[in-house]
């Protein structure tokens, strides 16, 4: 039980997404979604990893991610660049 307890504090405590200040009154169009933060995707990556092997469904989660963490860090270095 102590092991579960640990685990889902490492996912909820250590992960924890950056705040973000609301547009108020603004349309969709108006304000485009923000890029995934790739560090919040790593974090989901880590919390699915710790249960050791995976399922075949974990398996298609990780990889669905690891696409979306690599789109992640694309977009972050255009936005550096």
């Amino acid at each position: 039980m102590y092991a579960t307890h640990q685990k889902a504090t490492f996912a909820t405590q250590s992960c924890q997404p950056p705040r973000r200040r609301l547009a108020f009154m603004s349309k969709p169009s108006e304000h485009p979604a923000p890029p995934a933060d790739p560090a919040v995707i790593n974090c989901r990556i880590r919390a699915l990893l710790l249960d050791g092997e995976l399922t075949p469904a974990g398996r298609e989660e990780y990889g669905r991610l690891l696409v979306e963490w690599e789109t992640a860090m694309q977009a972050q270095q255009e936005l550096a660049a």
